[in-house]
């Protein structure tokens, strides 16, 4: 009777002591699963907050011609909540005084309207973008900053080209002072958007105007008033006007919301929102503990309970 009771004793401690382990460890395990599955939704969120943040435009509109009356047209078309346009300005850098007209180096984009500084906004790296009105303030990507050898407030040199010359003849030369140091946008997307490139403000690229062919090409950003669903009757819009312009002319539409979605869909969290799978490391450890803790007090107990036979045994011997 005495072993009888000494085993259910020992047994009883013990397993209940197994169970508050395995209890602790599914708590601290839960925990941590839970943690990571609401950091990966945050992660996934951060993106769309981004966009948000930047006023980001739904499309571009490329216009392949320094004609600029073709961005007011683009502009007009139905469906439009808001647009604004950046100029790509015929320059090329003056690096260590020589000029480098390089095509991986002569990104020179005018804004007008506040492009890429209100809306489809740079990500500042260093520094602060200067005042729309600046007019010598400029903004650099790294690696443009690093072929000049400058940081802000240093000073970099623009050649100007005469886009209409069958030559380019150079109309002159424009120093600015470098104001930050960004990133274009929209951040994390694909090569075409890695580029090298200086951009500068309103007022700048209204004094840059005042060389002789300075535009060459230029791209319009539209917000639709219906987002990414307004994107399909803004596209009918846009080739009809290309068949009221004529003369050969095709207006390359670049849908922002599909890079938006791409990007999104890579840091899409991979993490099952299940909690049994979100679970399943914690029940495997706890589950492997509790084996082992089960194993550890059986045999105990089966030592315990042969100590106490021989005991009770030895009294009745006496």
């Amino acid at each position: 009777m005495r072993a009888a009771w000494y085993y259910w004793r020992s047994s009883g401690r013990r397993q209940w002591r197994s169970m508050l382990v395995v209890a602790l460890l599914c708590v601290i395990l839960g925990a941590a699963a839970l943690g990571a599955l609401a950091a990966a939704r945050r992660t996934e969120s951060a993106y769309g907050r981004y966009l948000v943040s930047i006023n980001s435009s739904d499309v571009y509109v490329n216009i392949p011609s320094p004609d600029r009356a073709l961005d007011a047209k683009v502009a007009a078309l139905p469906g439009i909540a808001s647009s604004s346009v950046w100029l790509g300005l015929s320059a090329n850098p003056v690096v260590h005084g020589r000029v480098d007209d390089s095509f991986v180096t002569d990104g020179f984009a005018g804004s007008v309207g506040g492009e890429l500084f209100t809306q489809d906004r740079m990500t500042v790296v260093a520094g602060h973008l200067p005042r729309l009105d600046s007019p010598n303030g400029i903004c650099l990507t790294a690696g443009l900053a690093r072929l000049f050898g400058v940081h802000v407030g240093g000073h970099v040199t623009y050649q100007f080209d005469n886009s209409l010359s069958l030559t380019n003849a150079p109309t002159g030369f424009v120093t600015y002072r470098v104001a930050a140091i960004v990133e274009l946008p929209p951040a994390l997307v694909d090569q075409f958007d890695q580029v090298q490139s200086a951009v500068i403000p309103p007022a700048a690229t209204a004094a840059a105007l005042a060389h002789r062919g300075a535009v060459a090409f230029s791209w319009v950003g539209v917000r639709l008033r219906n987002g990414g669903a307004g994107v399909a009757k803004f596209d009918r819009s846009v080739s009809q006007l290309a068949t009221r312009v004529g003369h050969g002319y095709t207006f390359a539409i670049r849908q922002l919301d599909l890079v938006h979605q791409q990007v999104q869909e890579a840091i899409r969290p991979r993490l099952s929102p299940s909690p049994r799978s979100g679970l399943s490391p914690c029940w495997r450890l706890s589950s492997s503990s509790a084996r082992r803790c089960r194993s550890c007090s059986r045999r105990r107990q089966r030592r315990r309970v042969r100590s106490g036979e021989w005991a009770c045994a030895a009294l009745r011997w006496h």
